[in-house]
């Protein structure tokens, strides 16, 4: 069994030993490749120096969560890994959080995509936002003492997931209209697409340690105009519907929030509709990956 953990970096000095340390300590053997996304810290140095046994692609400028992942994903397709575990360096394993994956993804192979429960740093309380993604019957087993194997979710953040090989060879790697935030949501779209479950594991456990911060209207308002290139780009959705939908969307919100930023996101959305389109189509087969088949 060949598994590889693909992390990409962007000045994660930080958090790099805690990520890459407990990549060391895990119980099943795994290799692990690192894109960095042309950090301007010490982080290069630092894999290089302490961690000989990591694979460093070093790029000459910020090719954004995605692509540097689908650089990973292709790798792993080339050297016939079984699995991939997607890692974001500001977060980190348990000694058997790989392993206890596996264990449960082979009981249940209908899955295509598996996460741990992501605690916070502190060990002492889910992850902001991946409290999110546990459903009530999740959250209502655990309250009762009886949890099951596996959840079935409908979505999961990437700062940890288990795909395995079937998943990224069918789907391929992340779409190009998404360099960062929303292309998490839209490969989970196109694993459902392709009729592939999506869980949590309760008895796996990991960290993702970040900092929240009181958003900007600014930034509200980018992520909003990236989830309607996520609503559109989803295959399970009607594309005429949201094609029509999402400007007004966008519309709506800026005048809730008395800014003219959302008036702006509709022209750059309205300008992005051949390619998210485009980008669609190709989505729902295999691509942005090569592959010999």
């Amino acid at each position: 069994m060949k598994i590889l953990v693909i992390i990409v970096t962007y000045n994660g000095c930080r958090w790099i030993d805690k990520c890459l340390s407990s990549v060391m300590m895990s119980s099943v053997p795994v290799d692990c490749i690192i894109i960095d996304n042309n950090s301007q810290d010490e982080t290069v140095k630092r894999i290089k120096d302490k961690y000989g046994f990591c694979k460093i692609i070093e790029s000459k400028q910020n090719l954004g969560f995605g692509k540097a992942n689908n650089i990973g994903l292709q790798y792993a397709l080339e050297h016939k890994y079984d699995y991939a575990y997607l890692l974001n360096q500001d977060a980190w394993l348990f000694e058997n959080t790989i392993s206890e994956l596996i264990r449960i993804y082979e009981a249940n192979p209908e899955y295509g995509i598996i996460s741990p429960l992501q605690v916070n740093a502190g060990l002492n309380k889910l992850d902001k936002n991946f409290q999110k993604c546990c459903n009530l019957e999740m959250l209502s087993d655990s309250f009762c003492g009886c949890l099951k194997q596996i959840y079935e979710t409908n979505f999961i953040m990437a700062a940890h997931w288990l795909i395995p090989r079937k998943c990224f060879e069918q789907i391929g790697g992340f779409s190009p209209s998404f360099p960062h935030y929303g292309e998490d949501h839209n490969y989970v779209h196109r694993a459902i697409y392709k009729r592939m479950k999506v869980g949590i594991v309760p008895s796996a456990y990991a960290v993702h340690d970040r900092e929240f911060r009181e958003e900007s209207k600014k930034l509200k308002m980018r992520k909003m105009y990236l989830r309607s290139i996520v609503e559109i780009s989803n295959p399970n959705n009607s594309l005429i519907r949201n094609l029509l939908l999402q400007p007004f969307v966008l519309l709506r919100l800026s005048m809730s929030m008395r800014s003219l930023e959302g008036i702006r996101y509709v022209f750059y959305l309205l300008l992005k509709y051949r390619m998210i389109i485009r980008n669609r189509n190709l989505s729902t087969d295999f691509s942005f990956l090569m592959i010999d088949k």
